[in-house]
């Protein structure tokens, strides 16, 4: 059996994921990595306070990008900032209705991939991939 490259799996398996979440999204206005945070917005704010920094650390992009991400959606009526009462430079991001409708109708198809790729793998093997794919994560950071 020969060994496949692992980093050309990675970004085969990445393109097919882009093709499907730009199918997902389309008609909507929005790039990927809009859609993407405005899911994780979606998901977390009920949860707690979500600031810039925490999109920061999620997808682990870089403060100039996640700015102008988030210019670009409070423009486009998907966010807006709250200044924090204890400390007004903090500033809370909050869906907007607009967002929160344009997340149902995006959203489920994004869950039922999910629960799709779920399906195909046992518990164990959700186990092992996500313990892979950290440790190639942790070696990516390191160089």
């Amino acid at each position: 059996m020969k060994i496949k490259s692992i980093g050309k799996s990675i970004i085969d398996l990445s393109y097919l994921l882009k093709r499907d979440m730009d199918q997902a999204i389309a008609g909507h206005g929005l790039t990927r990595m809009q859609a993407v945070i405005l899911k994780f917005l979606d998901n977390e704010s009920g949860k707690r306070d979500i600031f810039q920094k925490d999109i920061e650390k999620e997808f682990r992009i870089r403060k100039s990008s996640v700015t102008s991400v988030l210019q670009l959606l409070e423009k486009n009526g998907y966010i807006e900032r709250e200044s924090m009462k204890e400390d007004a430079r903090f500033k809370k991001i909050v869906l907007t209705e607009k967002a929160r409708q344009v997340n149902k109708m995006i959203g489920n198809g994004l869950e039922k991939r999910e629960i799709r790729f779920q399906q195909v793998l046992t518990k164990d093997e959700l186990v092992n991939f996500f313990q892979i794919m950290d440790k190639i994560s942790g070696v990516v950071e390191e160089s």
